[in-house]
């Protein structure tokens, strides 16, 4: 009895673990068909061709479900009203624009998943955005800007989505390259889509269409290409400047001219007084973007050099004062000598005692002076003469004509007499 309750016991336990781990394995199978829906940071910039394989795998090794082989890019129809062109691919990314039944686009790869989507080429109605401050206008041609810096981000744009909050970032411009642009949203630029941009539609609205060519393909690219040039050509356009703009870019391009002549002088010479009331009067009636942000990025340098004159200034003062100060001392020590010691013609002369030593400033051939330290180890004076090199390090008595030397705040005595004192006269 007890060995058939040991039995039924460990069945019971091996079905149990059996069950546990068919378990495990499951959810570990549903958390990688999961994650194989996580769009990959390279899959939104594909190569626009490749080929689906009966094994699973394209040329750029993405799963998928059908079972033909598929060639990259095709042409597919819509197949109902209102079919959103998204900036994802999946629900929660923000819809773009919307297609017609009806409508053809250019498919260049198919993700599947749960819910296949196909990443397409931009189509009427698709638009992107760019940060103005990182585009210059290219002279000459209406409606062409020039990237000016490295990685700028483009944006996947939608009406019904400020610029600053689209987060769908499609590509990186780089410097160099020419955007359309067809309008300006805030600080972005609104602009064509460049190539290597793509869009993303849920591939149960779309039908492949067969047996359609390169030159079928190049059509419906030149369609879509002419459809936003003839719906944006207003936006395109330069707007007619009207004789008030003019004359204020006239008048920013004589006063640019003006600043570079300030610019170009030394910092200290700069007179800015002039300059810097003509740009604020321009600054107070400026109405053209361009021009107001010209001026007040010529404010802002102005405000500067001002700034920095000024610290100079300041600087100077403070050279000045120390000076001022310093020759003040000077008098002021040689008044003081002229009272203790008034010797100023060489028939004067003192002595004085104390340790001779090598001056670490007048330490040249052409200049070559010596200290005389006193009891505590000051300078009592410097010492010039002859022969004085053997008597370094000893206490000595020193008699000649005395004078005043302003760079080094001391008296100089000519050595005349050098005497080394011993033990009973050094006290």
């Amino acid at each position: 009895m007890i060995k058939k309750c040991n039995l039924l016991l460990l069945l019971t336990l091996s079905l149990f673990v059996y069950s546990f781990f068919s378990c495990v394995q499951t959810c570990s199978a549903q958390q990688q068909a999961a994650a194989s829906q996580t769009l990959t940071p390279a899959e939104n910039n594909l190569p626009a061709t490749g080929s689906v394989t009966k094994s699973g795998t394209t040329s750029n090794s993405m799963p998928v479900t059908s079972s033909d082989v598929e060639e990259f890019p095709y042409i597919a129809l819509v197949l109902t009203d209102d079919v959103y062109v998204r900036s994802g691919p999946a629900t929660p990314y923000y819809p773009v624009c919307k297609l017609k039944k009806g409508q053809d686009v250019v498919v260049t790869m198919v993700r599947p998943g749960k819910t296949n989507w196909s990443r397409v080429e931009p189509v009427d109605g698709t638009i992107a955005y760019i940060a103005a401050e990182f585009v210059d206008l290219k002279d000459g041609q209406t409606g062409i800007g020039v990237v000016n810096s490295k990685d700028v981000r483009v944006r996947a744009g939608s009406a019904d989505m400020a610029p600053e909050n689209a987060y769908r970032v499609l590509m990186l411009a780089q410097t160099g390259q020419e955007v359309t642009i067809l309008g300006q949203v805030g600080s972005f630029y609104k602009i064509v889509p460049p190539q290597g941009c793509y869009f993303w539609v849920a591939s149960e609205f779309l039908k492949k269409k067969s047996d359609v060519s390169n030159d079928e393909l190049d059509t419906l690219r030149d369609a879509v290409v002419d459809l936003v040039t003839d719906k944006q050509a207003e936006e395109l356009k330069a707007p007619e400047m009207s004789p008030e703009v003019k004359s204020q870019f006239d008048l920013l391009r004589e006063l640019l001219v003006k600043y570079e002549g300030v610019q170009g002088l030394p910092l200290i010479s700069r007179d800015y007084s002039v300059i810097e009331k003509e740009v604020k009067e321009l600054a107070e009636k400026a109405t053209a973007t361009t021009v107001k942000k010209t001026v007040d990025i010529m404010l802002e340098n102005i405000a500067q050099g001002i700034a920095a004159q000024k610290r100079i200034a300041e600087s100077l003062d403070q050279s000045k004062d120390i000076a001022d100060a310093m020759k003040q001392i000077d008098d002021a020590v040689v008044k003081v000598l002229e009272e203790i010691s008034p010797a100023a013609d060489a028939n004067d002369v003192i002595v004085v005692k104390g340790q001779l030593e090598p001056s670490a400033v007048f330490n040249s051939e052409v200049s070559q002076r010596y200290v005389l330290m006193d009891d505590q180890g000051l300078i009592s004076c410097y010492v010039v003469g002859e022969n004085l090199k053997s008597l370094l390090g000893k206490r000595v008595s020193v008699s000649g004509p005395v004078s005043y030397d302003p760079f080094g705040k001391t008296r100089v005595v000519t050595a005349v007499k050098v005497v080394e004192l011993n033990t009973s006269e050094q006290k």
